[in-house]
């Protein structure tokens, strides 16, 4: 349940990012992150390629660790796609609603439909944004800004619960914005 939880908020986050740094101009972003989540005294590391395509693709390869590496999740539209390369396997679902509320959230804001706000978002003398307090009580914090076709994209966030305990950081390398990238890395599903 927390990773639906802590991959959600990336995605508003990312949202809520790119919307403050003239969201219509955004067509893709590509990135390695390396994610840390902390849970019951122990703490997990996980390294991924991250491609979104918007309004609605979502591609995430597993890098490390080795027992997943090479595992591949595709959001598309309402579905979620997900290879297992152990298995040789692929398999299909629905996205579930809080996996489908930044897809959701994407449309309106292409759509020019920005609707009421109910996060309280906090930025720096620069107008960038340095925490979002979510309603239901999480928290994402902003480190390391970097400009990317005058796009401010961050280099770090970490993400809190509603008591605000530490449940996992993400760093983000190599980024890219707006290359071109082919469908068919979105396609899993289909083969």
């Amino acid at each position: 349940m927390k990773m639906k939880l802590i991959f959600s908020l990336l995605f508003i986050f990312l949202v809520e990012m790119i919307f403050g740094n003239n969201f219509s101009d955004l067509e893709n972003f590509k990135s390695l992150v390396t994610q840390k989540t902390f849970l019951n005294n122990k703490v997990k590391e996980k390294k991924y390629e991250m491609v979104v395509k918007f309004p609605d693709l979502i591609y995430k390869k597993t890098l490390f660790p080795e027992i997943n590496k090479g595992e591949i999740y595709v959001y598309n539209k309402n579905k979620k796609y997900i290879y297992y390369p152990l298995l040789e396997q692929n398999i299909s679902q629905e996205i579930d609603e809080s996996e489908n509320e930044f897809l959701e959230i994407l449309k309106e804001l292409k759509g020019n439909n920005k609707g009421e706000k109910k996060n309280k978002i906090i930025s720096n003398e620069k107008g960038l944004i340095k925490e979002i307090v979510f309603d239901t009580g999480e928290i994402i914090k902003f480190e390391n800004y970097i400009k990317i076709k005058d796009i401010y994209f961050p280099e770090s966030i970490d993400i809190y619960d509603e008591n605000e305990v530490i449940v996992s950081k993400m760093k983000f390398d190599k980024i890219t914005l707006n290359q071109k990238i082919s469908n068919e890395i979105f396609e899993i599903g289909k083969k």
